[in-house]
């Protein structure tokens, strides 16, 4: 029988991987071990199929790909990979933008979110998708034709952002500004965006692709401390009464030297009071660190940019990914995480990627 042969280059970066996440909790801690490689498995039906087993399987299969950054393709020169100094531009009514690390791209407002990569057989409706797509934890399965066929009519509609030097394991190749049935990819710094849909909405959403500004997207700064430094804390101030609070800004970001702003949106105004409300209400002290921790921030927090009548802009960080320093923090005082807090935020683009089983009753 002859054996799969493996790229020595991909299996070491593989090893390297796998050996960071195990030093992420004490070996004698198998939960935290399991709950940083299987991102979300307790809030997914397939969470079965998202155990190790994945990392392996992925380098036969192909499609799993593994960071490599000395492989990432060169951007389009139609594009400035540099950050972009002024505000995005203007974009039609009915339409939003989104944000990814350094690339922004407009979408029409009636579409929803998913993850980069999901298998088109795991999607539920594919006639009904119209999605962006970020990375996360995908179900490991094979679909007849292919994970992504680039056919509406098969896979459905949706945007999905990645970083590029994923494009490097890709079967077959893909390069910037390649088209090839109903997809078009296109490459922005380090991001690379797939762009799948029916003509002309697919030249009307690629027009619209651009470097992310330092001033961000939706209320949401690219520049902030948070991502090399996860410690960060905002500008001491008393968190605001509801009545005057005017708009919110949820910002996610990946934490890390390949991190970035992960996600802008804005809370809808109906939430806005019982989400303050719910802050304020939280109880002082934060959320326990997990009793067998190594005091990991995790890969991802969220900060809330919550603008009143008066013109001040009142900043608060929710951490809830790694297994210390958890909870609501104003600058001054550190709360409980909430599931009231949490709910109208850790949703959609926000969604929280790996998490402790002890706060999965709060975490939506």
């Amino acid at each position: 029988m002859t054996h799969p042969t493996i790229d020595p280059d991909l299996e070491e970066l593989l090893r390297a991987r796998l050996r960071h996440l195990a030093e992420q909790a004490p070996a004698s801690d198998s939960e935290a071990v399991l709950e940083t490689i299987a991102t979300q498995q307790t809030r997914r039906p397939w969470r079965a199929a998202l155990i190790g087993s994945a990392a392996a399987a992925a380098l036969v299969m192909g499609w799993l790909s593994v960071a490599a950054r000395d492989a990432i393709p060169p951007p389009s020169d139609r594009y400035t990979v540099g950050t972009a100094r002024g505000p995005l531009p203007a974009i039609p009514d009915g339409w939003r933008w989104e944000a990814y690390h350094d690339v922004a791209v407009a979408v029409p407002d009636t579409w929803g979110y998913g993850t980069s990569g999901v298998p088109y057989c795991a999607v539920k409706d594919v006639a009904e998708r119209t999605t962006v797509g970020r990375p996360g934890a995908v179900p490991l399965m094979g679909c007849s034709g292919g994970l992504q066929p680039d056919m509406v009519a098969v896979a459905g509609t949706f945007v999905d952002m990645s970083p590029s030097r994923d494009l490097r394991y890709r079967v077959p190749k893909v390069a910037d500004g390649e088209s090839t049935g109903d997809r078009t990819t296109r490459i922005v710094g380090a991001t690379a965006i797939e762009v799948q849909a029916r003509q002309p909405l697919r030249d009307q959403i690629l027009a619209t692709i651009t470097p992310l500004p330092v001033t961000g997207a939706n209320g949401c700064r690219r520049d902030v401390p948070l991502v090399d430094d996860p410690s960060w804390r905002p500008a001491a101030q008393r968190l605001p009464r509801p009545d005057p609070v005017t708009d919110v800004a949820v910002c996610t970001y990946d934490i890390g030297a390949d991190g970035g702003l992960r996600a802008a949106t804005q809370l809808p105004s109906s939430a806005i009071r019982r989400t303050v409300e719910a802050l304020s209400s939280a109880p002082q002290g934060g959320t326990p660190d997990r009793s067998v921790c190594s005091g990991s921030y995790g890969d991802q927090v969220t900060l809330l940019r919550m603008s009143d009548t008066s013109g001040r802009t009142h900043e608060v960080v929710l951490r809830y990914a790694g297994c210390a320093h958890r909870g609501i923090d104003d600058g001054s005082t550190v709360r409980a995480l909430t599931k009231q807090a949490l709910a109208d935020v850790l949703i959609g683009p926000h969604r929280a990627g790996a998490i402790g089983m002890e706060i999965s009753d709060v975490v939506p």
